[in-house]
């Protein structure tokens, strides 16, 4: 037997399958960084970048990165970093500094995120 060629079927159903193991896993992150800033009490606000391409642009531009997915962090216009920064500051006690938070009080800092999910902190 030889190897069997995917059929345009079958590389479909394997692009689906992997567009929906990518959308469990930012919907996954991105009820992480919110669980943790409500623990934490920081406010937020959502930026749903689902809703304009000009949105997903404009989360790219300021991540510096083109190919950026979400949640990519900002505090107001700076950008703090995205799920895998955000869970080492997590896990090294040093959220505050990621957040770019200068006291420990109620800060906010951007989220944004995709599937109507949009956040964004207030001062």
């Amino acid at each position: 037997m030889g190897k069997k060629h995917l059929d345009s079927m079958d590389q479909l159903n394997l692009q689906m399958s992997e567009g929906r193991m990518q959308l469990a896993k930012v919907r996954s992150q991105q009820s992480e960084v919110e669980r943790v800033l409500d623990i934490k009490k920081i406010k937020y606000k959502r930026i749903d970048i689902s809703v304009s391409e000009t949105l997903l642009e404009e989360m790219r531009s300021k991540a510096g990165d083109p190919t950026a997915l979400p949640p990519q962090i900002f505090n107001d216009d700076s950008y703090c970093g995205g799920y895998l920064q955000f869970y080492d500051a997590v896990e090294n006690e040093k959220i505050d500094h990621f957040l770019k938070l200068i006291q420990k009080v109620q800060h906010g800092c951007d989220i944004s995120t995709d599937f109507n999910q949009t956040y964004a902190a207030e001062s």
